[in-house]
């Protein structure tokens, strides 16, 4: 009998700490979720900044854009350095180091008294923060969630068009005061109040049988053991192996490169075309929500239909808005390229990671998925 009664009380034990766990989880999802609208949307707010900046320097425009093209650099750098290192050290530790990065960049810049200066700050910290923040918060909900994991990474990169919606609008009203410099300070001390304390709420989820950070999702909700995730056990050496592992990584390269500069140039292309700089912040606005619905909506759409079908879905439609936008120069014609590229350019991140998971399992995802 003291057995019985033992196994029942060890089994509602499980079955309490798998209810904290289910509830847990969103608390991790709404920290990450913060910590990505405070600090992820500054690239595309970048925008904003590139004719004031070329004008206040006296340089030309392709000069000021160095400094994003080392923004993307670095932010593929801190993404592959920080969820290496997300398997092997504390979540909690490298965020706060990459949340005071964020910060100190942007305050920099604000500073910046050459171009040179401001690619530093910018480029090389800001980017490599921004990326080391994307990397650990991508991994730790991809741990966290094994249902739905789709919608959970459309709703913590969702963060990151309501940054853009954010950071476009804090910027635009406090460029209009003190310029783009104290548009810089604000972004970057409103990014530190914000992500000190929501840092503090992610961790990684440790499983019953594993070591710290190397989660196998080892218990359902009702405390029986789970099936083991296919391909547990690759490493980043092993992956690289695989057709998988650089057609995934030709395709995120080829699609940032498609995306990324078309939302830098896109702006000040429309001001050269007669757009009155309000409606140019309220383009980066429409885009910005846009990539909100396209990270829940098409996440949610993956869960459904497959991740390689929706994938698929955004790039053409990104390819098309592309080349369509050469050829307008109307108001509505403009609103309706920022709503559907903000879509389709939202939309394949929260694909991503979840396709390298299901090729290579939850072990590595981190590393694998930085690496990306």
């Amino acid at each position: 009998m003291s057995a019985i009664a033992g196994g029942r009380g060890r089994g509602a034990e499980v079955e309490m700490r798998d209810m904290d766990e289910l509830s847990y989880r969103w608390v991790v999802l709404a920290a990450a979720f913060m910590m990505m609208l405070a600090s992820a949307g500054s690239s595309q707010a970048f925008s904003l900044f590139v004719k004031p900046i070329a004008a206040d320097f006296g340089g030309a425009r392709g000069d000021v854009s160095i400094g994003y093209a080392v923004y993307m650099v670095c932010f593929g750098a801190g993404s592959f350095v920080m969820a290496w290192l997300a398997d092997r050290v504390r979540m909690r530790l490298l965020l706060l180091i990459a949340a005071v990065g964020y910060s100190i960049g942007a305050i920099l810049s604000g500073l910046a008294n050459t171009l040179w200066t401001l690619h530093l700050a910018f480029g090389v910290l800001n980017g490599g923060a921004v990326g080391s923040l994307v990397g650990c918060l991508t991994y730790a909900v991809a741990q966290w969630f094994s249902l739905k994991k789709g919608l959970a990474l459309g709703i913590l990169l969702a963060g990151m068009g309501m940054g853009v919606f954010v950071s476009s609008m804090t910027a635009g009203a406090v460029m209009d005061l003190y310029g783009w410099r104290g548009a810089f300070f604000v972004l970057g001390m409103g990014a530190f109040l914000v992500n000190l304390p929501a840092a503090l709420l992610v961790h990684e989820r440790v499983a019953v049988g594993t070591s710290r950070g190397h989660s196998h999702e080892a218990s359902t909700p009702g405390g029986q053991p789970a099936q083991a995730v296919p391909g547990a056990g690759w490493s980043i050496a092993s992956a690289a192996k695989t057709w998988s592992f650089w057609s995934l990584n030709a395709t995120f390269v080829s699609c940032c490169l498609s995306h990324s500069i078309p939302l830098l140039h896109y702006i000040p292309y429309a001001s050269d075309l007669g757009l009155a700089t309000q409606r140019g912040a309220l383009l980066v606005t429409l885009g910005g929500l846009s990539n909100v619905v396209g990270r829940t909506g098409l996440g949610a759409l993956s869960d459904w239909i497959g991740g390689k079908p929706t994938l698929f879905i955004c790039l053409v439609l990104q390819t098309l808005m592309v080349v369509w936008a050469l050829t307008f120069t109307s108001w509505p014609a403009w609103i309706v390229f920022a709503i559907l590229f903000g879509i389709s350019s939202g939309g394949v991140f929260p694909l991503y990671p979840a396709i390298t998971r299901s090729y290579f399992g939850a072990e590595w995802t981190g590393g694998i998925f930085g690496f990306q």
